[in-house]
């Protein structure tokens, strides 16, 4: 390939870029959702600030039988594993959404917020390597 052969795709790549990050993140749902879950598990939202508080301490004493990982009362939105389980990941141009496409979605998201979903600061160098990566893998392959 000559030097103008690459440059060519690669200015191509470079021109769309908006489309290949996003592509970048839609390959990436399982593990930017997978990370969004080990944060609910241990009761934090996006913000990394606790989910919020059982007012039962018999039940916050269910949880922790459960085998919970949150701290004592702390929301961990984990009980059956559907809401989990139904965790989606959205795009729109240069921005991506999770959420939950699980009948308990709207109570969860009116009584603790729609930050329950997205990635907490302490976990966002996670999600970046794993989107950059992707990306670098996608240029590769746009210019061999």
């Amino acid at each position: 390939m000559t030097f103008s052969d690459f440059n060519n795709k690669f200015q191509l790549f470079v021109s769309d870029l908006n489309k290949n990050m996003e592509l970048a993140v839609q390959a990436n749902e399982k593990p930017l959702v997978q990370i969004n879950r080990r944060q609910m598990q241990v009761g934090k939202n996006a913000e990394g600030q606790a989910i919020g508080a059982y007012r039962s301490a018999s039940y916050a004493k269910f949880k922790k039988q459960m085998g919970s990982k949150a701290p004592y009362r702390v929301v961990d939105l984990l009980l059956t594993g559907n809401f989990q389980k139904e965790m989606i990941l959205e795009t729109d141009d240069r921005d991506y959404q999770i959420l939950s496409t699980d009948d308990k979605t709207d109570d969860l998201v009116s009584k603790y917020g729609e930050n329950i979903f997205g990635i907490a600061p302490e976990n966002k160098t996670e999600a970046q390597a794993l989107n950059t990566k992707k990306l670098a893998e996608l240029l590769k392959k746009a210019i061999a």
